[in-house]
């Protein structure tokens, strides 16, 4: 499975393909600015909205290739099908499933087979 963002609200959103490859993880965080990044571990994948956290959330894949997600007690939360997501409980993120982190107006993610 690989995770699809779909970015923008007002007109219809563009897809992005995510693709895990071999890894087994990714981590889900705010983007900080170069200049301000230096010392700071940056989020493997960055989200757009600044209401996310520098460590958001987290997606695994398993030797299946089931995908699960856990929120890395972030402020503004993680949710899972718009159900708030406790912090670092680990839950499936089956296809079709969406995903938003901290807020819904820029950043969809919705979990789709590979091809």
């Amino acid at each position: 499975p690989e995770a699809a963002a779909a970015i923008g609200a007002a007109p219809p959103p563009t897809l992005a393909r995510l693709v895990l490859g071999k890894r087994a993880w990714v981590v889900f965080g705010r983007r900080i600015q170069e200049s301000l990044a230096q010392g700071v571990q940056q989020a493997d994948i960055g989200l757009a909205t600044p209401r996310a956290s520098r460590s958001h959330a987290i997606a695994m894949r398993n030797w299946k290739g089931q995908v699960f997600l856990m929120d890395l007690q972030s402020g503004n939360g993680t949710f899972l099908d718009a159900q708030r997501l406790n912090p670092l409980e680990i839950v499936p993120w089956k296809p079709g499933s969406r995903v938003v982190f901290a807020d819904d107006q820029t950043e969809v993610f919705e979990l789709h087979p590979s091809s």
